[in-house]
């Protein structure tokens, strides 16, 4: 489980797998020129937690071609966050037809006042 702070930057790298009906993973190819974001979220994904942030396919760890995208959530961002506990990772790829992907395996906690 992945523990994201409230107030603090946050860099998750992630692959995007589509599962075949016989359970086989493969990375998805995702286009540079793709609309791609993140949201947390409940852990069901039924309601945002946090605002959208866009995803680059320019960052140094990130590979579209082969599913990884590197999310990139500012520290004003989850120190928005009013909501602790279990979370998801809500990711969404508009590549001419919009799929989305839930990690649900966030732990939202708070920071530090100082």
């Amino acid at each position: 489980m992945r523990t994201i702070v409230t107030g603090d930057d946050v860099t998750l790298q992630l692959t995007l797998y589509e599962v075949d009906s016989a359970g086989t993973q493969t990375a998805v190819e995702i286009s540079g020129g793709a609309d791609v974001a993140a949201v947390i979220t409940s852990p069901d994904g039924s309601s945002a937690w946090s605002g959208e942030v866009a995803l680059d396919d320019d960052h140094d760890d990130s590979d579209w071609a082969n599913g990884i995208v590197v999310v990139q959530i500012p520290a004003a961002t989850t120190d928005a966050i009013e909501r602790y506990g279990h979370a998801a990772l809500q990711v969404m790829v508009d590549d001419g037809g919009r799929t989305t992907w839930l990690f649900p395996d966030l732990q939202i906690v708070q920071g530090q006042v100082a």
